[in-house]
């Protein structure tokens, strides 16, 4: 009973909404960090090129993670992103420490 309570709310939208907001403040965290790297390490002529490039790789990396993601909805079904938002906080984590 207590189970089925905790699942009915914990899966609303204002739970939704809390979820992406901080899956949004560690993914600015990170890609902030990333940018601003390649701004500080690259010469100013070859900026364009890198940061093409680095937006090449994000965008072309995504056919493969919407297999991989769609393989973990299938199996993983309304725990998918219980389970990769955890992943992805445990990665961070150790990425920022």
């Amino acid at each position: 009973m207590v189970l089925c309570w905790f699942l009915r709310n914990f899966f609303s939208l204002t739970a939704w909404i809390l979820i992406a907001l901080i899956y949004g403040i560690f993914q600015a965290r990170f890609f902030g960090s990333i940018t601003t790297f390649i701004q500080d390490e690259t010469d100013i002529k070859f900026s364009g090129r890198i940061f093409g490039l680095t937006f090449l790789f994000f965008d072309g990396i995504q056919p493969l993670g919407d297999f991989i993601f769609g393989f973990f909805v299938s199996s993983w079904q309304r725990w998918t992103y219980v389970i990769l938002g955890i992943c992805l906080a445990i990665f961070f984590s150790i990425l920022l420490y």
